[in-house]
């Protein structure tokens, strides 16, 4: 299913955010029962945005302390966006994706189905999963301009 370096789609990237936030707000580093607390997460929510922030450069967690790694202490707030779209548009699944998204505009099931052939997405229920990655593609593909989306004719297009 999802490799060792596979961008986790469930991962908001207000969360992703709030992290980094807390990290650069406490120089850089902080245990994981401070970025716990501070950032109102149980650990079963932090883990993987650690392991978000692992995949895309940003953190380490080593011997249970986050440290911002010197990439993560770069990352400029304000720019979050638009850099973590950078850094998405090399990692599984959304290289994948932009890749087939260039040579052929689809619909979210199109897209849906073709992430499932490739093992980057499971299905369990298709009518909820379907609903489910639209919202977690308009977060992040949306939200770091990585895509369009025209919801009348739900067709995306990378830009």
């Amino acid at each position: 299913m999802n490799g060792p370096d596979t961008f986790p789609l469930e991962i908001k990237l207000g969360d992703l955010k709030g992290i980094i936030s807390i990290l650069k707000e406490n120089e850089g580093s902080a245990p994981l029962s401070k970025l716990a607390e501070d950032s109102e997460s149980e650990f079963e929510i932090l883990f993987p945005l650690l392991e978000a922030c692992r995949i895309l450069g940003l953190v380490t967690v080593i011997n249970g302390t986050a440290t911002l790694t010197e990439a993560g202490n770069a990352l400029n707030i304000k720019d979050f966006r638009k850099k973590i779209g950078q850094m998405l548009k090399g990692l599984e699944p959304f290289r994948s994706m932009l890749e087939r998204l260039k040579k052929h505009h689809m619909t979210t099931e199109e897209l849906f189905d073709f992430m499932l052939s490739q093992g980057l997405v499971t299905q369990i229920n298709r009518e909820t999963d379907i609903r489910k990655f639209r919202k977690e593609m308009i977060g992040l593909l949306i939200r770091t301009e990585m895509c369009s989306y025209d919801p009348d004719e739900d067709v995306w297009k990378p830009l």
